[in-house]
């Protein structure tokens, strides 16, 4: 029964050795171009060159083992290691005449575009971290990093309560309290970050007068209109949600740029000036490419061009009107995809991090950095649901798209959507890293093709597949412990790679449903495997009616078969699906 629904084993091998294939091809690639065989005035080598086999030096090849082998990764063998990242940051102070620039001779500059989430700009500790991961591609990378970075961890629901507050009459004293609490966190950041004392005294004269600008002056407004005062239109509304919300971001910008300056040349771009965005059917912000690239070759390629790094602002753009607007949840993502595709990166980097919060929710440090605690990717399953999940090393758009369907997004349609539009053909890969441990490769997002052309896996990259197949934990809903268990197991040879599950309200595909049960939608789940040519769909409902789940209805796409069962089966249907394919 069960070889009905088991993926061809070539396929299969594919995929779990794709972690170690695309980091190979892509150490490899970026390599052989830092030795000459990729130089900036030649053509740019396409995406596909990073996962097809190059031809490489055995010298170069050695490196990529190398690096497979547990080791940073990086494009070349003599980078700092990321475990004395402190350390190699304090040296690069000295070393600043050393940096390697772009090209001046007209060549499109090769940037990777590294964005850093609220987790990872947790406090000043951490950013320093970031700070010494972005200093070392700095250094060692021939890709010049572009950055993009999110608020403070908390800072944007702080700000989001306070727009919502001061719509309230009584709420009056919201405002100067949000503002003494962002001061009081950044400066205390900055006091830690900033070397010098006239860095420190700018950083904080900016701080003042953007708390200012983006927060006392639109909050007075909305009080004033709250009390029948003012009168404000419903744009005037959008700016003002827009100018205040995206603070945070603006704030570490400038706080991150303020601490690479004194190692790097690096300056804060404010998102709202380099990205054009428009309101598109469904209510979101869509980006505007041709305006947006303008902008970028404007503002971004220069900084490049000179050996500055960019630290861009993300979550904030402006309308074909000029008025502030945000793009969305998940905006900073969309921030670093559309800077990825508008400078035609070769790759974008998404640095997230599991962090440990206070009992008020506050962010208090990442959590330790432990063998059990480095995937920061996707995994097979919800580790909530009490099954041992194993780790997705690499997946298609397609695929992530699909998974977005059930709420399990690894990226976020919109940001998706920017890298595969109809006129991009090869779309830049997006990398997932944990902040915590670099060295550690995450889930790796990118084109059918990408993944289809890489070279077979050879028997010595094999048991580096083997290590990134390696199962996890389900000991806790956000720590993933890595499980000894590396053996074989079923889910090598079968189509699937992850099982998701909602409910049907929350379901993107609930319209496939039978009217008659959607009327019942809130006694109903959707369990659903994911991969790709999926075969034994009737199989696996004879699994599910095996173990007593009743089956209400099915829906099958490209990347998808859904099982619509009653909301008390929902765990159950989970587990069982999960065992007879990955057990």
């Amino acid at each position: 029964m069960m070889n009905a629904i088991h993926r061809r084993s070539t396929v299969s091998t594919m995929r779990r050795g794709a972690a170690a294939t695309v980091q190979r091809h892509w150490l490899s690639t970026m390599t052989a171009a830092s030795n000459g065989t990729g130089t900036s005035g030649a053509p740019r080598p396409g995406p596909l060159r990073r996962f097809a086999k190059p031809r490489v030096s055995k010298r170069v090849k050695e490196a990529a083992k190398a690096a497979n082998n547990a080791q940073p990764s990086t494009t070349t063998t003599t980078s700092t290691s990321t475990s004395t990242a402190p350390a190699a940051a304090a040296a690069s102070k000295t070393t600043t005449a050393a940096i390697r620039t772009q090209p001046t001779n007209g060549a499109t500059p090769v940037t990777a575009v590294h964005k850093f989430g609220g987790s990872s700009m947790g406090n000043a500790s951490t950013i320093e971290k970031c700070g010494a991961i972005l200093l070392d591609r700095v250094h060692n990378d021939t890709a010049f990093p572009v950055c993009v970075v999110s608020a403070m961890y908390g800072v944007t629901n702080q700000l989001e309560a306070a727009y919502s507050a001061v719509q309230k009459p009584d709420q009056h004293t919201v405002l100067q309290r949000v503002h003494d609490e962002l001061a009081s966190m950044h400066l205390e950041a900055a006091r830690s970050l900033i070397d010098t004392q006239a860095g420190r005294a700018e950083y904080e004269e900016h701080l003042l007068q953007s708390l200012d600008e983006a927060l006392l002056q639109p909050g007075h407004q909305l009080q004033r209109a709250a009390r029948g005062d003012a009168s404000l239109s419903e744009s005037d509304h959008l700016t003002m949600h827009a100018t205040m919300t995206s603070l945070g971001e603006t704030l570490a910008s400038h706080l991150f740029a303020s601490h690479l300056s004194g190692m790097v040349p690096s300056q804060a771009v404010r998102g709202d000036d380099v990205v054009r965005a428009r309101k598109a059917d469904d209510g979101g912000m869509r980006v505007m490419l041709d305006n947006t690239t303008s902008l970028v070759q404007q503002q971004i390629v220069p900084l490049v061009d000179r050996g500055c790094v960019p630290v861009v602002a993300g979550f904030v753009c402006r309308d074909n009107q000029g008025r502030r607007r945000t793009l969305g949840r998940s905006g900073s993502d969309y921030s670093a995809t559309i800077l990825g595709r508008t400078l035609q990166a070769y790759k974008v980097v998404l640095w997230k991090a599991e962090c440990n919060k206070t009992a008020d929710g506050k962010f208090l440090e990442w959590q330790p950095r432990d063998e059990q605690l480095k995937w920061i990717g996707l995994l097979s399953i919800d580790p909530r649901v009490g099954v041992t999940p194993i780790k997705v090393p690499v997946l298609t758009y397609a695929e992530a798209a699909t998974l977005s369907e059930y709420g399990r997004e690894v990226l976020h349609p919109s940001s998706m959507s920017v890298l595969l539009g109809e006129e991009q053909s090869n779309p830049v890969p997006v990398f997932v890293s944990n902040s915590a441990c670099p060295d550690v490769p995450g889930t790796v997002i990118c084109s059918a093709d990408d993944i289809n052309d890489a070279e077979p896996v050879d028997k010595d990259s094999a048991a580096s597949a083997a290590a990134s197949a390696t199962t996890v934990s389900a000991s806790t809903a956000s720590a993933t412990e890595v499980s000894a268990d590396t053996s074989t197991d079923s889910a090598s040879n079968s189509d699937v790679f992850a099982i998701a599950s909602t409910t049907i309200d929350s379901w993107a595909g609930r319209q496939r449903v039978d009217d008659e049960l959607t009327s019942e939608a809130e006694n109903l789940a959707v369990v659903a495997l994911i991969g790709e040519s999926l075969y034994g769909a009737s199989m696996a409902a004879n699994l599910l009616d095996q173990a007593g789940i009743e089956v209400l209805d099915r829906v099958q796409g490209e990347h998808q078969v859904s099982f619509i069962v009653d909301h008390s089966h929902e765990a159950a249907a989970v587990q069982q699906l999960h065992r007879a394919y990955f057990a």
